[in-house]
């Protein structure tokens, strides 16, 4: 294993028996729901911001969305906001993340630099 300024380099998830099958999320801060990143999103590229949801849904309309969106089936059955969190990143593979909003904007960024989202 090689070493780093920051000390030895990890391994992987890849390459590590224990993480076999599972999934990480990559974002860092806090959680965060995916209304405050579709916020986020409308204030990085104003030019876009009429494609992203301008108020988060209420209960009632989670629950009727969730009969033809799969996504939102688990919120509705829950009956919480989805969040988005890293700790299982931060627990099981010792990650340390990027700021959130870094991250959100520079992925942004990079798909309509690459023409997978057209401005």
């Amino acid at each position: 294993m090689a070493a780093t300024k920051a000390g030895p380099k990890r391994p992987s998830a890849s390459r590590r028996w224990e993480t076999a099958g599972e999934r990480f999320i990559g974002v860092g801060g806090p959680e965060i729901s995916f209304f405050d990143m579709a916020a986020m999103l409308a204030r990085h590229l104003p030019s876009l911001a009429d494609r992203v949801p301008a108020r988060e849904l209420s209960d009632e309309e989670v629950r009727e969305a969730a009969k033809t969106e799969p996504a939102l089936r688990d919120a509705a059955l829950r009956g919480q906001i989805p969040m988005i969190s890293n700790d299982k990143a931060r627990r099981v593979l010792g990650w340390q993340p990027r700021p959130v909003a870094t991250t959100i904007t520079d992925t942004a960024d990079n798909l309509i630099k690459h023409g997978l989202v057209t401005p």
